[in-house]
C-alpha cells in the first residue's frame, strides 16, 4: 500500500514543471491529427441506432407528460436539458484558443473571423483590398 501512495505522489511531470505551449500552427495540427488517429470511435449504425433510442425514450416520456397535464412543463425542461448538455461543461483545456479575441493571448482573432479594422478597409476600399 506503502508504494502505491509513493507511485501516485511521484509523477513524471513536476507540479513546478511548466508545459510549452505549442510554438506553431502546424505543431498543434500535427497534434491534433495524431491525437484523432489514436482516438477510438464508434461505427456509425451504432451512433445512429443509440441516438434513435433516446429518441424513442424522450418521445414516450413526453406523451406520458401530456397524459399527465404536464407536457408544456417537460418540454422546457427538456429545452433546458438540451441546452446545458450542448454546451461545454468542462473547463477550457490549456493553450486552447477562444472564438472571443479578447480572451486570447495579446487579443489574437481565430481564423476565419472578421476584424474591425478588416471590414472597415473592405467598405473604404473594396472588397478585394483585403488579402
Amino acid at each position: 500500500a506503502q508504494s502505491k501512495k509513493e507511485d501516485l505522489n511521484s509523477s513524471d511531470v513536476e507540479d513546478d514543471e511548466e508545459v510549452e505551449p505549442f510554438s506553431s500552427d502546424e505543431e498543434l495540427d500535427e497534434e491534433f491529427q495524431e491525437a484523432k488517429k489514436t482516438a477510438p470511435s464508434k461505427p456509425n449504425w451504432l451512433k445512429y441506432t443509440l441516438w434513435a433510442v433516446y429518441f424513442l425514450f424522450w418521445a414516450t416520456c413526453y406523451a406520458i407528460a401530456i397524459e399527465l397535464k404536464f407536457g408544456v412543463v417537460f418540454l422546457m425542461f427538456s429545452a433546458l436539458f438540451g441546452i446545458y448538455f450542448n454546451t461545454r461543461t468542462t473547463p477550457k483545456k490549456r493553450n486552447e484558443v477562444s472564438a472571443y479575441s479578447v480572451f486570447n493571448k495579446d487579443c489574437k482573432a481565430i481564423d476565419g473571423s472578421i476584424k474591425a479594422e478588416q471590414f472597415e478597409n473592405e467598405i473604404r476600399h473594396g472588397f478585394n483590398s483585403v488579402r
